[in-house]
Formats: C-alpha cells, sequence, structure tokens
C-alpha cells in the first residue's frame, strides 16, 4: 500500500509542469495551436485534479471498507468514547468525595435521670422468740 501510495505521489508531484511539457510537444508537432495551449494546460490540469479526488475517494472508500471488515473503531468513536469516560470519571469523583461538615457534630444529650424514689417504710422488726 506505502509503495503504492508513493507511486501515486510521484505521478502527481510537478504536474503542473509535465501538462505545459506536454502542451508544448503538441503545439510543436501542430497538433494544438499555441494560442490555446494556455487552456489545454488549464484543461489537462482540470481533469488530473478530477482524477486524483476519484482515486482519493476510492482509496477512501476501500479504507472505510476494509476497517469495517475488521471491527476497528474510527476516530469518532475514539473521541465519543473518551468524553463519555472523562465524564463518567467525573462523576465518580463527585459521588466519592466526602462532605465536610462545617461544624463539628452535636454531642448527644446527657440522659435524663429518673427522679428520687421514695424511701421505702423499713421492715417490721420481728421476734425470734428468744428474750435475750
Amino acid at each position: 500500500m506505502d509503495n503504492a501510495w508513493q507511486r501515486f505521489s510521484q505521478a502527481t508531484q510537478g504536474t503542473q509542469k509535465r501538462a505545459e511539457q506536454v502542451v508544448r510537444a503538441l503545439v510543436r508537432r501542430g497538433e494544438v495551436e499555441a494560442a490555446r495551449s494556455e487552456r489545454n494546460v488549464e484543461g489537462l490540469l482540470f481533469r488530473v485534479e478530477q482524477n486524483r479526488k476519484a482515486i482519493a475517494s476510492i482509496v477512501r472508500s476501500e479504507i472505510e471498507d476494509a476497517v469495517r471488515r475488521l471491527g476497528l473503531a474510527r476516530q469518532s468513536d475514539i473521541d465519543r468514547l473518551q468524553a463519555k469516560i472523562a465524564r463518567l470519571e467525573a462523576e465518580v469523583r463527585v459521588q466519592s468525595t466526602p462532605v465536610k461538615a462545617s461544624r463539628p457534630p452535636a454531642k448527644k444529650a446527657a440522659a435524663k435521670k429518673a427522679p428520687p424514689s421514695k424511701p421505702s417504710p423499713p421492715a417490721p422488726e420481728t421476734t425470734s422468740g428468744e428474750d435475750g
């Protein structure tokens, strides 16, 4: 693929010079009038540009088909997923950040003591029957 692209690139380099050479040769041979040579150069350049665009379109289409067949992600897919990951990471950071209280937590109030109960009456004295 690199070799084919390199050959295509070399073929399109210096296109205007090559087109001018072709037209000059045609003028010398009498196949084209000198007055029309400028238009012919422009016409050739236009056709070369159209052909270049057509070849680029074909190459692009073939590459897209190959990428689809291989199941590779497009740059737009990668960009969309990176944005989604960044959004989710931000949400996780927000949810995992502890909320700091602005003042210390209030102390629990002391439990109220029950009111003192009435003293129980003294137990009656018992006699055991011995006088003593």
